[in-house]
């Protein structure tokens, strides 16, 4: 196996039962910092391999087209890469909404769709959070756990 093979795998396995400690303890410190000690090491790994295809990549990202990403993300590197970027973006995304929609007294039932949204459909699930987030707070104290609204 690649390290292209590898960095896909990881990235597509770790991060799945950090989802589910996000749902059931969003609070935790232990948690935040296993997190973001996973984040980092993803960075490190997407930087160690975008690094030295830097030369090749910064024209395509200075005078971006449809087709010539198309060209490049037909391959496993970029296909890596990318769903590295991704999965990246989404679990710092999906902490930050559990920590927030913990704050501000979401209940467990209604913090799950949204991470699940999050975690599939990261900017999708994003919207959706702020969205509901300013639509509970105005309307539906129901969402809060302990049924209050908050000032």
């Amino acid at each position: 196996m690649d390290i292209y093979h590898l960095l896909f795998n990881a990235v597509s396995f770790i991060p799945g039962p950090l989802w589910m400690a996000l749902w059931l303890v969003p609070q935790s410190r232990l948690l935040h910092r296993i997190i973001d000690a996973i984040i980092i090491l993803f960075c490190a790994g997407y930087t160690l391999l975008v690094l030295p295809d830097l030369p090749q990549i910064l024209p395509l990202i200075a005078k971006p087209t449809p087709e010539a990403l198309a060209a490049v993300f037909g391959t496993v590197p970029a296909v890596s890469l990318a769903w590295t970027h991704f999965v990246i973006g989404d679990l710092w995304v999906g902490r930050w909404i559990a920590v927030d929609s913990s704050k501000e007294g979401f209940a467990k039932w209604a913090r799950l769709p949204i991470l699940l949204l999050t975690l599939f459909f990261g900017p999708m699930g994003f919207l959706f959070y702020i969205l509901v987030r300013s639509i509970v707070r105005k309307k539906n104290p129901l969402m809060f756990s302990d049924s209050t609204k908050l000032s």
